[in-house]
């Protein structure tokens, strides 16, 4: 079972939750989540940072009407060992726009 964790990132009243059956449906097999997410229109934008076999992964889950947030998750590409190493694989804007907010959330819960 994935432990799955939603970090707001605005009051949007949007947001959008992912769940077990939604993580099925799209392939994503991994240990823990953390992400945030937005929901426009028909299109929506967020992060997803997620471990699998002690490896941290990253997803951009920016998308359009014709496919969903979590349609390439399952081929988000390896970053970092380490909690720690993920600052350096990131650009400065992503990482603090995005990045940080879902790194300072794993390591609050207990993850390096």
């Amino acid at each position: 079972m994935t432990k799955i964790y939603y970090v707001e990132i605005n009051d949007n009243p949007q947001d959008q939750f992912i769940d077990e059956e939604e993580l099925r449906m799209y392939g994503v097999d991994c240990d823990v989540l953390f992400y945030w997410y937005e929901y426009y229109s028909y299109s929506g934008g967020g992060r997803l940072l997620m471990r699998d076999n002690n490896k941290w992964y990253l997803h951009d889950m920016g998308h359009c009407s014709c496919y969903g947030p979590l349609s390439d998750a399952n081929k988000a590409p390896f970053i970092a060992d380490k909690l720690s190493e993920i600052k350096d694989k990131c650009s400065e804007e992503e990482w603090t726009s995005y990045v940080k907010l879902l790194v300072d959330c794993a390591k609050k819960v207990g993850y390096k």
